[in-house]
């Protein structure tokens, strides 16, 4: 390779870097019809949606998703696992791994209905804590954070705004090892 070529090749924009892997994400919320419940259009016209309150919906998508229509007006709330995303419209959609019905057994162990648990890899930038996730980053705001690059679990409130998530933590622990 000669000296010109490498000289492109160390500066050339790292386009093949790997993305970091999403994060794992749990949420607790009231199921509901995002095109009933926020105006929402999609391709179908219904879709499940978790509201975690009145102007913050969170599309599901994946396999089993469209079998939860029935319940959008049972105003029951749902534990559901899976990975976070942002489509075209700057909105969150989770892509669902598992779904259950709310219980009291989820007492300590989901989170509170309207929270969010993401565990993944934190890291810092531009002086702000961020759960790596795949495409869409999520700036922690807490006052206890790591200062290291390792594995966490954080528990809160999301919000989105200027199409960038944003979670107000209410626990921030190193994630548990499996």
């Amino acid at each position: 390779m000669t000296s010109i070529a490498l000289l492109l090749a160390l500066t050339a924009p790292a386009a093949d870097a790997p993305k970091p892997m999403p994060a794992k994400v749990t949420i607790s919320a009231e199921l509901v019809c995002a095109h009933c419940s926020f105006g929402i259009e999609s391709e179908g016209g219904c879709c499940p949606c978790l509201k975690l309150d009145d102007k913050t919906p969170v599309i599901i998508k994946g396999k089993g998703s469209d079998d939860l229509l029935k319940s959008r007006f049972a105003k029951k709330t749902f534990v559901v696992d899976g990975t976070l995303s942002m489509n075209k419209e700057k909105l969150l959609v989770l892509d669902m791994t598992a779904v259950r019905e709310r219980t009291d057994a989820d007492k300590g162990k989901a989170p509170d209905a309207g929270q969010v648990k993401i565990t993944g890899t934190a890291g810092i930038k531009d002086g702000k804590l961020i759960l790596q996730n795949a495409d869409v980053p999520v700036t922690v705001e807490s006052k206890t954070a790591p200062t290291e690059e390792k594995p966490i679990t954080v528990t809160g409130k999301v919000t989105v705004k200027d199409g960038k998530v944003s979670l107000e933590a209410s626990s921030l622990e190193p994630a548990e090892k499996k």
